[in-house]
């Protein structure tokens, strides 16, 4: 039997309050986001009030409480710097581009 995430980063911090940060990075790591089942369970282990650990997800720029999606797509600004890095983005993940676009990479 596999142990929940949640509760190997809690053993890992302790359910110290001060610690609440490291461990929502932590679980940010494990799970990309931090959907609200997590927040509750990390709520009801550290004994802090869930609108406490919402409050602290909701105002860093680093937590995310929506699902990203499946691919990570690089992009750049600029017309000059597009047109130089496209072809060698492109060569680096075809599968990603092809399946997104449904074409082939120029060559």
């Amino acid at each position: 039997m596999r142990a929940d995430p949640v509760e190997t980063i809690l053993k890992k911090y302790g359910e110290d309050p001060p610690q609440l940060i490291g461990v929502l990075q932590d679980l940010q790591g494990t799970y990309k986001y931090l959907s609200y089942d997590t927040l509750l369970q990390m709520s009801e282990k550290m004994q802090v009030p869930l609108s406490r650990i919402y409050s602290i997800a909701t105002f860093f720029k680093a937590f995310s409480l929506k699902p990203g999606g499946n691919a990570w797509l690089p992009y750049v600004w600029g017309p000059l710097v597009t047109s130089a890095r496209l072809p060698r983005l492109w060569m680096r993940s075809p599968g990603v581009w092809e399946s997104r676009l449904g074409r082939q990479p120029l060559a």
